[in-house]
């Protein structure tokens, strides 16, 4: 990681931004990390040094920041949704984006335009149906489609106040048939061509064990 990037880390936490969790287990970083590896040896993402993928991964937990504009109560309600619920919920993304881009210190550093992609981005999907924008194909960044895979898998593999959780197995099929909207073929190849691999690193068990 360069003194510029660390710098930018140090720089969230000055604004009074911080890495929101709520939906999501402590693996979550091993989740990113394990995907970016992965990802670049299949050439998905550039060919990038292991301190580019660190800092990476730790713009990934800042994916959700828009969250704290969302009431908890609405956010671990154990029932249904309403519409106008669910679309508070939605507006976390551009809500976090807006939140990178409206600290006038923070938007003057070029790391920030990373972390707003991915603020703003994760929910988007690659046939056009997420949201905020509606983005498809190459109008998303690999960066960003990544981490949107990992965001999705680990909201099903965690336990949410209305289910428990997700085992890795049926997890894995619902991600690659599309339950959780469209990733990229190259992306959806990664993720299947690795998945013992992926549940070793991520849950340090094998398929037989789980």
């Amino acid at each position: 990681m360069t003194h510029s990037q660390q710098q930018f880390l140090r720089c969230l936490g000055e604004h009074g931004l911080a890495p929101v969790l709520i939906d999501h287990s402590a693996r979550f970083f091993a989740l990113v990390r394990y995907l970016l590896r992965t990802a670049r040896d299949a050439a998905f993402i550039p060919n990038s040094p292991d301190g580019e993928l660190s800092f990476w991964t730790h713009l990934a937990l800042y994916h959700d920041i828009g969250k704290a504009a969302v009431p908890e109560a609405i956010l671990r309600k154990p029932g249904s949704l309403t519409p106008p619920e669910r679309a508070l919920i939605q507006s976390h993304a551009a809500a976090g984006g807006e939140l990178v881009r409206s600290s006038a210190g923070l938007w003057a550093l070029p790391e920030a335009r990373i972390l707003c992609d991915i603020c703003r981005h994760h929910h988007e999907r690659w046939d056009g149906s997420g949201y905020p924008d509606g983005l498809r194909g190459e109008e998303l960044s690999p960066l960003v489609q990544l981490i949107g895979m990992a965001d999705a898998y680990d909201a099903l593999v965690t336990p949410r106040c209305y289910r428990p959780a997700i085992p890795h197995e049926r997890a894995a099929c619902m991600l690659l048939r599309g339950d959780c909207g469209a990733f990229s073929p190259a992306l959806r190849a990664i993720f299947a061509g690795h998945q013992a691999e992926f549940q070793t690193e991520v849950f340090g068990k094998t398929s037989a064990s789980a």
